[in-house]
């Protein structure tokens, strides 16, 4: 009881300052003036204290991101969806190669997300489908046919 009472302790602390984080950096607060640069370095530290070395985390492959962060505790579903808001929202004023990575990375932890999830949320498909036009990857959601005008 005492374990489960811990990691629920644990899951919430990470949730608040993924919260926190997402809030500091991308809210249209003064922080914005602050260079990329500086918000991404204090987000990484930031990150450090819920247990995520990003540094190990963006250099590994795909599937082992997913290992990673099943290994650590008090990333759930909503922890790790928070996670791949921060990720794309850091993307969106550059469009450099590592803003790219943050979009595929921030692109596969919301697909975890739904695999995960027990639930359908609109608004992870929409930021989903965001990505996917950044990256200029096909809507598996859309195919070809349905964007064909009917014959007769």
């Amino acid at each position: 009881m005492e374990q489960k009472d811990y990691l629920l302790r644990e899951i919430e602390k990470i949730g608040v300052l993924l919260r926190w984080i997402r809030e500091l950096f991308f809210a249209g607060r003064a922080e914005e003036l602050r260079p990329m640069e500086a918000q991404w370095v204090e987000m990484k530290s930031r990150l450090a204290e819920t247990g995520l070395e990003v540094d190990r985390f963006l250099a590994s492959a795909p599937e082992e991101r997913v290992n990673y962060l099943e290994g650590l505790s008090g990333y759930n579903v909503e922890n790790i969806e928070l996670l791949a808001d921060c990720l794309a929202r850091i993307s969106l004023p550059t469009s450099t190669d590592s803003s790219k990575q943050f979009q595929e990375i921030a692109l596969q932890l919301y697909a975890l997300c739904d695999q995960k999830s027990r639930s359908y949320s609109l608004e992870r498909a929409h930021r989903m489908a965001s990505l996917r036009q950044a990256l200029g990857i096909a809507d598996p959601e859309i195919s070809e046919t349905d964007s064909l005008p009917s014959e007769g």
